[in-house]
């Protein structure tokens, strides 16, 4: 997880945004790599979670504000958990 960890923070600076708070949380069971990214003063979370040793879960949070909205990623962890069967 932290090489993971820190190989999305070097993909999310090298495309341009800004990166912090960049850590690992669990939801509904999920571990999800988590990193709070602005641009342009809008501000996205973005959320990794892996499916199989090939395959990843990629959610990006905003709102109408564009600020760090940490509550999606309870119920993309539903998601994640029904996409890990089949992957």
């Amino acid at each position: 997880i932290k090489r993971s960890k820190s190989t999305i923070e070097t993909y999310m600076k090298n495309s341009g945004y800004n990166v912090y708070n960049t850590q690992v949380k669990t939801y509904n069971g999920i571990e999800f790599i988590t990193a709070e990214v602005s641009q342009q003063g809008k501000q996205l979370l973005i959320g990794y979670a892996k499916l199989a040793p090939n395959y990843i879960f990629m959610v990006v949070s905003a709102n109408t504000s564009y600020t760090i909205d940490y509550s999606k990623l309870s119920e993309m962890a539903e998601i994640v958990k029904t996409a890990k069967k089949v992957a």
